[in-house]
């Protein structure tokens, strides 16, 4: 009997000191955390920027009845400088903007024997944007006052009558800028301009002209 206490005691204890060993060893062992997750850099759209663009132009001219005049229509080149405030993923910008080009277009006038030819010379606008980002892209729109200088004129019986004006108007616009590295974007917009109407004297009066230009841009902005 004693001999068999002091095997069962012996099993007994050995029995809780491995125990002992294997719950220290759990304790032990370090705890392996997961990598916390980086964010993306997001694209801070903060400060001044410059760039040149070229598109297209399309421009109407409507006289009052009982006239006509054709529409221009041609390649545009210019630049814009601005300035952009960001706050969150809303954009706050303002920027001063002009194109240079050749839209224009011909067609017989209403009077038989004569034909009309219309021009957009340039365009101008100062604008304020307003956007939202979206990752390296930022979706925005513009709105201020422009000017333009559109000429007329009239060709018949060996003889060309010209007509031309500085026109104040406004100009609304959208489109999508994309950022990439060094300071560099692409931005593609679509602006659609509105002048006042004005008369023009050419083979006769065509009065109360109403211009509108609707061009489509894309420029290489740099930010600095």
């Amino acid at each position: 009997m004693k001999r068999f206490l002091t095997i069962s005691s012996a099993a007994i204890l050995a029995a809780g000191m491995a125990q002992a060993g294997s719950l220290g060893a759990g304790l032990s062992e370090p705890m392996v955390m997961p990598p916390a997750p980086v964010a993306p850099a997001v694209h801070d759209w903060t400060g001044a920027y410059a760039g040149l663009g070229l598109g297209l132009g399309r421009g109407r001219h409507v006289p009052a009845a009982p006239n006509t005049l054709p529409g221009s229509s041609g390649v545009v080149a210019g630049g814009l400088l601005g300035y952009n405030w960001q706050r969150g993923t809303m954009v706050f910008g303002a920027e001063a903007s002009g194109l240079l080009g050749r839209m224009r277009g011909s067609a017989a006038c209403a009077t038989p024997g004569f034909e009309c030819t219309s021009r957009v010379n340039n365009l101008m606008a100062l604008r304020g944007r307003i956007g939202v980002t979206s990752g390296d892209s930022l979706f925005f729109v513009t709105l201020g006052p422009a000017l333009g200088s559109v000429q007329h004129s009239a060709t018949g019986g060996g003889a060309t009558v010209t007509d031309s004006g500085r026109l104040r108007g406004a100009v609304l616009g959208a489109g999508v800028e994309h950022a990439f590295r060094d300071g560099w974007s692409l931005r593609g917009e679509l602006e659609h301009y509105r002048f006042r109407g004005r008369d023009y004297g050419l083979n006769v009066v065509h009065a109360d002209v109403r211009t509108s230009v609707t061009v489509a841009r894309l420029s290489a902005v740099f930010r600095f």
